[in-house]
């Protein structure tokens, strides 16, 4: 492992202390990150701002502290500005080590030596994470007030052909014409009042109201509810639900939720595949000892992996005119309000899994 005095200039170390105090100084009074490295990408020094988010880590892989990796990364500017003697940037995102996510600009600089030789880079990174966030914030505004125009003006078209129904059933006397166009116009309003409770839904930030819940009760509270409609359209509901292994705490009212919008999806998915006559959607729950998992699957029409890449995005939907595009977003806006996640695995013609990620939080055992 390569040390300081290793590649240091000479007659660098004949800098008496009091010649060197007032750069010291400086170094670490920078407010961004700041650390020296040498061709290995040791690091040989790295300012206070550095150790305060990452620890002391002089004399370890710069890989190791910023991401915890065991080979350097694959596109590295200190690397490059020791081939080359050039100034590189980029940006990246790295972990502190409370393994907190830090979105950083990193500029490299060669170090030389008074013969031109490159002993050492210099790596300053710029801590640009919220205002990431509120670039993203931003931008998901955009696409809220885009979706929002897109979805209400569809839903105006389709109101305005009910009228038109309806107003034909008036004219020509005919009453079953009539009940036909007044159906289409309550599902329209039904759909705008749907679309402003889930817009009401994304705009409050509240944290969940936790108590004490059974993933089984939950679990099969939410097949209960859907198991008439899963055999009105044909499609078999199983469940593979263990017997409790101790509650957990989190918000019952969110995760049926999130769970009924899970398995009405994938019936859907059954429903609009008509190449099988044998469809089926499968709630398991399995129990991690640091979390709760409730698996989803459907052998429905799949989902391609364009779509895969914005399905938890708002106004994203497989169902078309009939579906908001709020049902994911939401879904996945009320597991990571649990410290969790949904992931997804699909494939087009065979169907998908969602997968809910919930922590156990303090969990509650069962007396025996």
């Amino acid at each position: 492992m390569s040390s300081t005095s290793e590649n240091a200039n000479p007659r660098a170390i004949h800098r008496t202390p009091e010649q060197t105090a007032p750069y010291n100084r400086l170094f670490d009074a920078i407010p961004c990150y700041v650390s020296v490295q040498d061709r290995h990408f040791h690091i040989l020094q790295a300012n206070q701002a550095f150790k305060k988010s990452f620890g002391d880590r002089v004399g370890d892989f710069c890989y190791q502290a910023y991401k915890g990796l065991n080979k350097p990364c694959h596109q590295c500017n200190v690397a490059r500005s020791f081939q080359d003697g050039e100034i590189h940037s980029g940006e990246e995102e790295v972990r502190s080590q409370d393994g907190k996510p830090i979105h950083m600009i990193v500029y490299s600089s060669p170090l030389k030596d008074d013969d031109g030789r490159i002993d050492a880079v210099m790596e300053m990174s710029i801590d640009v994470t919220e205002m990431r966030r509120l670039q993203e914030q931003l931008a998901s505004l955009g696409a809220l007030v885009s979706g929002i125009s897109h979805s209400i003006k569809g839903i105006a078209m389709a109101l305005d052909g009910s009228l038109y129904v309806v107003n034909s059933g008036f004219r020509s006397k005919k009453e079953d014409v009539i009940k036909k166009g007044w159906d289409m116009v309550e599902r329209n309003v039904q759909r705008i009042s749907n679309m402003v409770l889930d817009i009401l839904y994304c705009s409050k930030e509240r944290m969940p109201e936790r108590a004490s819940v059974s993933p089984a009760k939950i679990a099969h509270d939410a097949c209960n509810l859907l198991e008439s409609k899963a055999k009105e359209q044909g499609v078999a509901l199983q469940r593979s639900i263990p017997e409790d292994q101790g509650d957990f705490t989190a918000d019952k009212e969110k995760l049926h939720a999130v769970l009924v919008n899970l398995i009405t999806n994938a019936i859907d998915a059954c429903f609009n595949d008509p190449d099988k006559t044998d469809h089926f959607v499968k709630l398991s729950v399995e129990y991690a000892p640091d979390r709760i998992l409730f698996h989803v699957a459907d052998n429905g029409t799949g989902i391609g992996e364009d779509m895969q890449q914005t399905i938890f995005s708002a106004f994203q939907s497989t169902k078309g005119a009939k579906g908001t595009g709020l049902g994911l977003f939401l879904s996945q806006k009320a597991a990571r309000e649990h410290s969790g996640s949904i992931t997804l695995r699909s494939e087009l013609g065979k169907g998908s899994t969602f997968t809910l990620h919930i922590p156990r939080q303090d969990p509650i055992r069962h007396p025996s």
